[in-house]
């Protein structure tokens, strides 16, 4: 007897440009400026923490901002105020902060 197999292979990646699965996740930036490390850690749908490693010193919140992604592009906002812009692309944002570019790594 012969049997035929199909077999469908699917990408396990997620749509990080959908705010729901960015929710709960971090990502690590390992270089911006003169700081160690920067991670985005996206708290709810609406809510991310930015976290801050600079040299020699602990590592400290350095805002809580709202976000909203547009078809690619991720706006953080405070107070009604763009405060990083970025691009997502699969499993990275490029972001821009202060006018320095980093780009974060989904961890």
């Amino acid at each position: 007897m012969l049997a035929c197999v199909s077999v469908l292979l699917t990408s396990c990646e997620k749509d990080y440009t959908k705010v729901d699965n960015l929710s709960g996740t971090t990502w690590k930036c390992s270089y911006i400026g003169d700081v160690e490390y920067a991670l985005f850690v996206f708290t709810s749908t609406n809510s991310v923490e930015f976290w801050v490693k600079s040299k020699g010193e602990p590592e400290y919140q350095n805002g809580i901002f709202s976000y909203s992604v547009y078809t690619n592009r991720i706006h953080f906002t405070y107070e009604d105020e763009t405060v990083i812009t970025g691009l997502i692309d699969k499993n990275t944002i490029t972001a821009t902060i202060e006018d320095e570019t980093g780009v974060f790594v989904k961890q």
